[in-house]
């Protein structure tokens, strides 16, 4: 039985050994992740949901991967509004709190005037950076 469809890239696979299963790793652009929890609820250990897995037969290229840094302001506050890391670095419970928070701190009406804004792009780009260094992420990629 189908429900739903979510159409997205196959980008990696992790191997667990303990559970004897590999985890596909599916990226979905970031403007349907609404859709996909609304479709497939925020996963549960002790609810497991039922999917299944098709490759599509297309004659396009699949879009790049494009690296954090290459995204515009907005998209990256979005991305990182919806991470619990970054929620746990701001005090936050969850995207909403995260997002006042980065409104409040950049003294902004909307995360929408990080792209028009030059100086809160600067500050934006400053609470990245500090996010990265406290939480060891600088020493992996600083531009990922």
């Amino acid at each position: 039985m189908t429900d739903a469809v979510i159409q997205g890239t196959f980008a990696d696979l992790k191997t667990v050994k303990t559970r004897s299963v590999v985890q596909l790793i599916i990226e979905v652009p970031i403007e349907q992740g609404e859709e996909v929890v609304r479709l497939f609820g925020f996963p549960q250990p002790a609810a497991e949901i039922s999917v299944a897995v098709a490759r599509l037969a297309t004659t396009e290229k699949p879009a790049k991967h494009r690296r954090f840094y290459d995204l515009k302001p907005t998209q990256q506050a979005a991305i990182l509004c919806n991470d619990r890391q970054f929620q746990q670095w701001t005090d936050s419970n969850d995207e909403n709190e995260a997002a006042h928070w980065i409104r409040t701190k950049l003294n902004l009406e909307s995360r929408a005037e990080l792209n028009a804004n030059k100086t809160a792009a600067l500050g934006w780009n400053g609470i990245v950076t500090q996010f990265k260094q406290d939480t060891g992420q600088m020493a992996i990629d600083p531009r990922s």
